[in-house]
This record gives C-alpha cells, structure tokens and sequence, in this order.
C-alpha cells in the first residue's frame, strides 16, 4: 500500500521541520509573553483583556496554562495574541 504523504506530494523528511518550526514559533510567542510581563511591560490580565478585545476566545485560565507549558491555543487564537502582543510591542516604543 502506498504511502499517503508520498501520494499527496509531500516528503516524509517535511513533516518534522514543519512541526519543528510551529513548536519553535510557539516557544517564542510564549517567550514574548512572559518577558513582557516579567519586564512590567504589560500585566498578564492587561494581556488578556487587550486579548479578548481583539477578538481571543480563550480564558485567562486557559492563557496562563498557555504561557506556562502546557496547553495549546487555537490557530486563530494565536494569531489575535501574536497582533496584540505586536501592538503592545509599539506601544512600548512609541511611548518611550
């Protein structure tokens, strides 16, 4: 029986470096996150209500489960903390 990968056009040596790439880019959104807050540029709740403004689903319980380790966030609720945390970022530079 043939290999689906194989048959849909994708390499086997793809499937790693993708899955790679997303868990590093995770790593370093959770890694904005808490330097952010570890730094006192923004509080955790700030984030998550800044967050939920933008359109996130996920609960405060759920986000700092998320910056902890240990669980995931929905694609679509990583792309709204991803531009929160992007104008947080701005906000940091233009106030300064």
């Amino acid at each position: 029986m043939p290999d689906q990968r194989q048959s849909l056009g994708f390499e086997r040596s793809h499937a790693p470096k993708a899955v790679s790439e997303e868990s590093t880019a995770i790593e370093d959104l959770r890694g904005a996150a808490r330097s952010g807050v570890e730094h006192g540029n923004f509080t955790l709740p700030y984030l998550w209500v800044s967050f939920w403004s933008h359109g996130g689903h996920a609960g405060l319980a759920e986000m700092t489960s998320f910056f902890q380790g240990l669980q995931d966030l929905p694609d679509n609720d990583v792309l709204v903390l991803v531009s929160v945390l992007d104008e947080l970022q701005d906000q940091k530079w233009t106030s300064a």
